[in-house]
């Protein structure tokens, strides 16, 4: 997976000042010209604080970060052209990634420095999120000129442009289209950067950097295939509006390893295009493997969805760590998405301090009126889960599928879950629960709704244990 070419451009001898303040835009993309054309190689940004505007790879191309090297990207949002790519599952045109490449081969970026996104110029922060110190300092930002406070929905918002665009890309949506050019130039302000975004790559390397403050998702990956992510840091703060870690959209033969997300949305996700269009375009999401990582304040631990019309299939993960997240393991999907998430296999799993489900599957991720089965049902099926060990959630396990489409052949077995409530299964087939231990604060231990075809609860056992009571109650 590693850039093979000899050739190396320092982009101090392009021209790049470590001053963190001229920008080194064209340094950078004179030295990835240089090894373009020298047939492949490495572009060194040795120690010191710099500012740019986008990076763009090139086939052939690793983008070296050393230690002590900390790049941070212009806020001066005309920077960013409109590129062709993906936002949240639709094809459509995108506010250029930071750090953006597509259709490339071979390429990396690796080293110990850090990328700082500067999100801050571009996030929407929720109000109740915040603070009241912090949302004061919002406030007194607008005041003196520098953004738009929305009363009435509690957020701070770059400009008015950006209120105007996600307006139009609202009303785009509702249409069941993607905008066209002219509209997301109109809608421009509305689009917020992801710090990575690699269109259609293959043989991709990740490794050792450290990224932070995105403007939207951290590091996203469509249509790429050979991906190795090792040893990668990812920090936003758990307030960060749509500050997901790591998103591996309709990707191939990808290994995530000794990764530490510290997310403000989901954690590791997985997807594949949203609803007719991700349907369209027919691309799942594939022979994935996760091992050996952590995530802390996330809202899901790993996660596949809500965009998985283009199907899931073939994933493992293996010695993971979930901490503080709102859900550990969280699969979730909705009528009209489609596609089907199958052969699922999890092991070893810690989760600790979890505020809402330690395990989750959810075909109601937005509830809709029920319809006949067709391409616009999803499907979840062949999970196997082992090895979980949660202390603290609100519930242990919710599972519930559509009356028309159930969630079906699960198992989950060798859990030790610690919860204040229990094991919730709504519409569900072939569900099977063996050496599954919970410690519960309320009764009931189980809820069973719906449909529940061969549901197995013989290796289940439950004890109740009361505020102020020594002894708990088996049930």
């Amino acid at each position: 997976m590693a850039v093979q070419a000899g050739f190396v451009a320092n982009v101090r001898d392009f021209g790049a000042v470590a001053d963190g303040k001229t920008k080194i835009t064209d340094a950078i993309r004179d030295a990835i010209s240089s090894c373009a054309e020298a047939g492949g190689g490495t572009v060194v940004v040795p120690a010191g604080e710099y500012l740019t505007g986008p990076i763009e790879l090139r086939s052939g191309v690793a983008l070296r970060i050393e230690e002590g090297a900390r790049i941070r990207f212009s806020v001066d949002f005309d920077d960013y052209p409109l590129v062709p790519g993906r936002f949240e599952g639709i094809e459509t045109y995108v506010r250029s990634p930071l750090i953006y490449a597509h259709d490339c081969t071979n390429i990396a970026i690796e080293g110990r420095g850090r990328f700082d996104g500067n999100g801050q110029a571009w996030a929407r922060p929720k109000r109740f999120k915040l603070t009241e110190d912090e949302w004061r300092a919002l406030v007194e930002e607008a005041r003196s000129g520098h953004g738009v406070i929305d009363e009435k929905n509690g957020r701070w918002w770059p400009n008015q442009g950006a209120i105007d665009g996600l307006k139009l890309l609202r009303e785009i949506a509702s249409e069941g289209r993607a905008p066209t050019l002219e509209e997301a130039a109109q809608a421009g302000e509305a689009l917020r950067p992801t710090l990575v975004g690699f269109v259609n790559c293959r043989r991709v390397r990740l490794e050792g950097c450290t990224y932070g403050n995105s403007p939207f998702w951290n590091l996203h990956l469509i249509y790429c295939d050979r991906v190795e992510i090792r040893r990668v840091l990812v920090q936003s703060t758990w307030h960060a509006p749509n500050g997901d870690g790591i998103d591996l959209d309709s990707c191939s033969n990808v290994l995530v390893s000794e990764t530490e997300i510290f997310a403000g949305d989901d954690g590791l996700c997985i997807k594949s295009g949203r609803d007719a269009d991700g349907r369209r375009v027919g691309r799942p999401c594939e022979n994935v493997a996760i091992e050996n990582c952590v995530v802390h304040h996330a809202h899901g631990g790993i996660v596949i969805g809500s965009e998985m019309s283009g199907s899931v299939r073939n994933l493992t993960a293996n010695n993971c760590e979930f901490l503080g997240a709102d859900v550990g393991l969280r699969f979730k999907t909705m009528r009209g998405r489609g596609g089907t998430v199958e052969n699922i296999d999890i092991r070893n799993i810690a989760m600790k301090d979890i505020r809402g489900e330690a395990i989750l599957f959810t075909t109601f991720y937005h509830n809709t009126p029920p319809e006949p089965v067709s391409e616009r049902t999803p499907v979840f099926r062949g999970f196997h889960i082992a090895n979980v060990v949660c202390r603290g959630a609100k519930q242990a396990i919710h599972i519930q599928g559509l009356p028309e489409m159930p969630v079906e052949d699960v198992s989950i077995e060798n859990a030790t879950i610690e919860a204040e409530s229990g094991l919730r299964c709504i519409d569900t087939r072939n569900v099977r629960l063996s050496q599954v231990n919970l410690t519960l604060k309320n009764e009931p231990a189980v809820e069973i709704g719906g449909i529940a075809e061969n549901l197995s609860l013989r290796g289940l056992s439950a004890r109740v244990v009361r505020e102020n009571e020594s002894e708990p109650e088996a049930s």
